[in-house]
């Protein structure tokens, strides 16, 4: 399904603390983009957004929109906050989860 990316550490972290079962175990390429987090079943990404990502504005929206055309919600962390406050970036990421689980037949 897609090649291994090295996560950097808010990725890490933020994945390490939401482990659920809805996540692939490793980035993969979606819609011919890496995914920080990726949660296939649900049609989810999760993007943790550092310092590089300012500049990056542009972009993320194109990478946003083509990820929405291949039916991807992309959801969007600052990785200021997994590395300061992990307990809400991972409540924003299980909302963002029980939000598209209830939209399922």
């Amino acid at each position: 399904m897609g090649r291994p990316h090295p996560r950097r550490g808010s990725s890490r972290r933020c994945a390490a603390a939401v482990s659920t079962s809805y996540f692939a175990g490793r980035c993969l390429w979606s819609a011919g983009y890496i995914a920080d987090l990726l949660a296939p079943s649900l049609g989810l990404v999760v993007e943790i957004d550092g310092a590089s990502h300012r500049a990056r504005q542009k972009a993320d929206a194109r990478r946003e929109r083509a990820l929405a055309r291949a039916g991807y919600r992309v959801l969007r962390i600052d990785a200021e906050l997994v590395m300061g406050d992990l307990d809400e970036a991972v409540a924003r990421v299980r909302r963002a989860i029980e939000e598209l689980r209830s939209r399922s037949p």
